[in-house]
């Protein structure tokens, strides 16, 4: 089952983040001289005792001789709150390393000191770490190492943004990603209130990602009649890197139904959502053998949200009911287009409720159905919604409407 959207909106009380240390930002590393070798060795909780750590150690070898290295240790300053990074260069001597670096956002002198020891399977280390006046002992068991082009196939962004998309079928109408500067992500929030949109609430913290990028990303959902003026005013605001569509990890185009324009858009290109949301509603009731309530449109998301009633058939002779409730997403196949529209359809969320007189039973939430029995019924919901309004579903070997 594809899960319901759990954002939630929530700046109030946001502390200023520090500017960015620009000697810090992650640079592109020299390249290494003819016959060098660059290996990356991943750190992580263990290096610096209970310190949570995200650090990544850069090697220059020539041979079995290590020639250089990067330590950029990212790190929090206590457990579960706020982060700090240090990149200090190494000097080899022998097997041991040492360094030295400031911090990116306290501004602690940092010093380094390993024993740097080679293994079948790897290295390991041992040493301290001084940040400030606090010394941490380093301990490692050994640890592999991974090739420069697996680093950077590593370190590329997964996220998906198109600043201008000629459809929706690769990113969704009410889906926004924004690449942010550090230190202008609280203004660029505040200015966001006026334009009641949903907030990824993991978007409000910031990760080791962040300090060595100098750049913050924010994932908004926003009613697709209004995205594109919300990414107007974005691209205006001084801080603003890029901003554009996304992806939507609640829906797809797999489960998703075109429909023609005539009777669903008004000339203007703007949806007639008071005819589209009862044939929709309709729609799926017919396939779910259910009785509909009035469906309704969410403020913020501008999501449709269905519900449904019908008797609970598992235990008879209880009477008991299930409800059901599905979120959709409709907007127009393309910006600005009057051609047809596209309604994406999420999954079931089912609650089994005793309506009966006198004392009741309550319920927990049903388990989750085996992944095929919930594709089968999303896929015939899609059907149904395709049949009633005379739409097309999308054909994924072929990448097209059918």
């Amino acid at each position: 089952m594809r899960a319901a959207l759990p954002i939630v909106l929530g700046i109030s009380g946001l502390a200023a983040f520090s500017t960015l240390a620009l000697a810090q930002a992650s640079k592109s590393p020299p390249r290494p001289a003819t016959g060098q070798t660059v290996r990356y060795i991943y750190l992580y909780q263990g290096f610096m005792g209970d310190l949570p750590v995200d650090g990544i150690l850069r090697e220059v070898r020539q041979g079995a001789r290590l020639v250089s290295a990067t330590l950029d240790l990212c790190h929090d300053v206590a457990p579960g709150g706020r982060k700090d990074r240090f990149v200090a260069e190494l000097k080899p001597s022998g097997p041991r390393l040492t360094g030295s670096a400031v911090s990116q956002e306290e501004k602690l002198a940092v010093t380094v000191t390993l024993t740097r020891t080679p293994a079948a399977d790897g290295v390991s280390f041992e040493g301290t770490i001084r940040r400030g006046a606090v010394e941490t002992k380093v301990a490692t068991e050994s640890l592999s190492d991974v090739s420069e082009e697996d680093h950077r196939a590593a370190e590329a962004s997964s996220d998906v943004l198109q600043t201008d998309p000629k459809d929706f079928t690769e990113v969704m109408p009410d889906a926004l990603l924004v690449r942010v500067k550090r230190e202008a992500v609280v203004e660029v929030l505040k200015r966001l209130r006026a334009d009641k949109v949903l907030v990824r609430s993991e978007d409000l913290t910031e990760g080791c990602v962040n300090l060595r990028t100098g750049e913050r990303t924010l994932t908004l959902t926003v009613d697709p009649m209004r995205a594109e003026g919300v990414v107007g005013r974005l691209r205006g605001t001084p801080g603003v890197i890029e901003v554009g569509w996304t992806t939507s990890a609640y829906y797809n185009i797999d489960y998703a139904v075109r429909v023609p324009a005539a009777g669903w858009m008004r000339p203007d290109g703007t949806l007639d959502r008071g005819a589209i949301a009862p044939a929709v509603s309709a729609a799926v009731a017919k396939s779910l053998s259910a009785s509909a309530e009035a469906p309704r449109w969410d403020d913020t998301t501008g999501e449709l949200k269905l519900k449904f009633r019908r008797p609970y058939q598992k235990a008879p002779g209880l009477d008991l009911s299930e409800i059901v409730e599905i979120d959709c997403v409709v907007a127009p196949e393309a910006p600005r287009s009057r051609e047809a529209a596209v309604v994406w359809i999420g999954s079931l969320a089912t609650t089994i409720v005793d309506e009966g007189d006198g004392p009741r039973l309550k319920f927990t939430d049903p388990e989750t159905s085996a992944e095929e029995d919930t594709a089968d019924a999303d896929a015939a919901l899609v059907e149904a919604v395709a049949r009633e309004l005379k739409g097309r579903v999308w054909d994924t070997d072929n990448a097209r409407w059918k």
